[in-house]
């Protein structure tokens, strides 16, 4: 048997709560960068380079199936249909938010850029978006965000 394999079976027996995120200063000893997110057992008392780690998806993704039974992006799609609420009002407006800026951000980073059509099996040309039409866009966002 490979050691993969005995340890990627360790690390599913045991559940999110046995983990604990390693400091800066313990990142550091196990040769991550200070601000790596790696979780180690809570029963390990000495870090080094050769202390077993997982990392952050790993934690989150045992974490969310643990909680909900799904993966963080299956969870997060189920947050968008309703089928699992949200932990806060906050974070569902910070969610709302940032998906509004990011679709602004996409439509600024193609000021004055070709735009092809978004379905290419129909015929039809694109656009070149110019300042004015952006301000537009922004100006049309705010109004119906705000009804």
């Amino acid at each position: 048997m490979s050691v993969q394999r005995s340890f990627q079976r360790r690390v599913d027996k045991r559940k999110s709560s046995d983990y604990r995120r390693l400091s800066p200063t313990e990142n550091v000893k196990a040769r991550f960068s200070p601000k790596a997110r790696h979780y180690v057992l809570k029963t390990v008392k000495r870090i080094t380079k050769n202390t077993v780690t997982i990392t952050e998806t790993k934690y989150r993704t045992k974490k969310d199936l643990e909680t909900y039974g799904f993966t963080p992006e299956q969870a997060t799609e189920a947050r968008k249909q309703g089928a699992i609420s949200y932990v806060s009002q906050g974070q569902k407006e910070r969610v709302s938010k940032a998906a509004n800026t990011r679709q602004v951000h996409k439509v600024e980073k193609r000021s004055g850029k070709y735009i092809p059509s978004s379905n290419p099996s129909v015929k039809r040309r694109g656009q070149t978006l110019s300042p004015a039409a952006i301000e537009r866009y922004k100006r049309n966002r705010q109004i119906a965000s705000e009804s």
